[in-house]
């Protein structure tokens, strides 16, 4: 909202207030005081909050690495049931080392010959 737009712009009464001046200069006096009390009481409140984000990553890593266990034990299973089956597992899925060689043929030039 544009202020221009506006016609009349007043700011709201503000009631008289219940503190004596006594009142009001003690209290900007221990404003430091109060500060302080407030800034630790939100430093406790982040460190909570930081605890229970830490304590649930903790719980979903743990599920994780129970739900990987469980698969790996499966496929375990599995892979013996089928080696008793007769089923061949392929290279690959030996854990034994193998080596490839590739063969690369390069032209160098190329001619052609009519007679």
């Amino acid at each position: 909202i544009d202020i221009e737009d506006f016609k009349q712009f007043l700011w709201r009464p503000r009631p008289q207030s219940l503190l004596s001046e006594e009142q009001k200069r003690t209290i900007r006096k221990d404003l430091k005081s109060y500060s302080r009390a407030f800034d630790e009481q939100d430093e406790r409140r982040l460190h909570a909050a930081d605890a229970e984000l830490m304590s649930q990553r903790r719980r979903l890593v743990s599920e994780w690495e129970t739900w990987r266990t469980q698969v790996a034990e499966l496929l375990a299973a599995e892979t013996d049931k089928a080696l008793a089956d007769g089923y061949k597992l392929p290279i690959a899925a030996d854990n034994e080392d193998f080596v490839v060689e590739e063969i690369v043929e390069e032209i160098i030039e190329e001619k052609e010959e009519f007679i």
